[in-house]
């Protein structure tokens, strides 16, 4: 392995640049602090955010399998 081919073998097999990895990574990452954060105040209090960690993790997966769908 060459020195520093860790930091771009999975940009290079996902077909992405740094930025766009970058983009679409913080966006997963924040769509699943808000789901986690709605998830823990739910428990809390039951009467409110009922849907909102369900509902992200049904877009989160939403999107991921179009990705998928569109890679193959």
């Amino acid at each position: 392995m060459k020195k520093g081919s860790f930091l771009t073998e999975h940009l290079r097999s996902i077909n992405k640049s740094y930025f766009v990895h970058f983009k679409d990574a913080f966006y997963y990452g924040l769509r699943l602090l808000i789901g986690g954060l709605a998830a823990i105040i739910h428990a809390i209090f039951p009467f409110i955010l009922t849907s909102v960690a369900s509902d992200t993790v049904k877009d989160l997966h939403k999107m991921n399998t179009k990705r998928l769908n569109k890679d193959n």
